[in-house]
């Protein structure tokens, strides 16, 4: 596709027309672009930037950032899924000239946090499955040990049965009882466990403040940069996240600068 030129942005790479219903049978056109992502060597990030324009709100112009171009440009289409997904909310948007208004954009990871998930159509565990997991939790309290034990192997039955929902409960469960023991290295697992089974913004919060503690600074933006991209705008959470992100970023050196050693006095020899 050939790059479109808009407002000032030269190297838009992706183009894609929808249609927002206004009612009585007229629509308006809803234009989204997706710029190439690049690289700001000073903060040490690379940025990638997008335009949606038609929206009764009228136009959003936002940019995410990841710790390479790759994961700049991954964060930028799912925050365009994030960001039509709440426009639909007020006006019906489908594909330009049809009637389809699923988009295509990712937004799961949006929509299992705003929203209660649908799970009419997973299995469901059994009663003795179910007993056990309850069981489980009994635990927690008497011997908090045994109980993440338990809830750990129950969690691994669990996915073996495609129980998505019990297994989370399982782990959350497990992630309780790290916390009792004060296991941290135990906790940072789980809590990473977690994040990956529910890429929710907190989850990822969770993880990037335990490597903070951990001095793992890369570490922690990394998981900064994804809460960022998954957190709704202009909410108390994501101006916490965007407080942590900018805590991280101290004086960067610029590439090729080199620095000098320090050169202590030297003292004079007595005559």
């Amino acid at each position: 596709m050939t790059p479109v030129k808009i407002r000032g942005e030269s190297s838009w790479i992706a183009l894609t027309e929808l249609a927002c219903d206004l009612g009585q049978g007229s629509k308006s056109q809803v234009t989204v672009a997706i710029s190439a992502p690049v690289t700001d060597a000073d903060r040490g990030i690379s940025r990638c930037s997008f335009r949606i324009a038609g929206l009764r709100q009228g136009t959003i112009e936002q940019e995410t950032c990841g710790a390479d171009t790759y994961q700049a440009l991954v964060l930028c289409v799912q925050r365009v899924g994030i960001e039509l997904a709440l426009a639909k909310r007020h006006q019906r948007l489908t594909w330009a000239n049809t009637e389809d208004d699923d988009l295509g954009f990712p937004v799961d990871v949006f929509e299992n946090v705003t929203k209660p998930r649908r799970t009419a159509y997973l299995p469901k565990p059994d009663s003795s499955l179910r007993e056990s997991i309850r069981e489980g939790f009994s635990l927690l309290r008497l011997d908090p040990g045994q109980a993440g034990k338990v809830l750990g192997r129950l969690r691994r039955r669990c996915l073996q049965l495609d129980l998505v929902d019990s297994a989370t409960m399982c782990l959350q469960g497990e992630l309780a009882a790290a916390r009792a023991m004060k296991n941290v290295a135990e906790e940072s697992r789980l809590t990473r466990l977690l994040a990956r089974q529910q890429p929710s913004a907190d989850n990822l919060l969770a993880v990037a403040e335990g490597f903070v503690n951990q001095g793992k600074q890369n570490d922690a933006r990394k998981y900064l940069l994804q809460a960022s991209a998954v957190a709704e705008h202009g909410t108390t959470l994501h101006r916490l996240i965007t407080e942590k992100l900018a805590a991280l970023r101290g004086p960067q050196q610029k590439p090729g600068a080199t620095v000098r050693p320090a050169v202590g006095l030297r003292k004079r020899r007595k005559r």
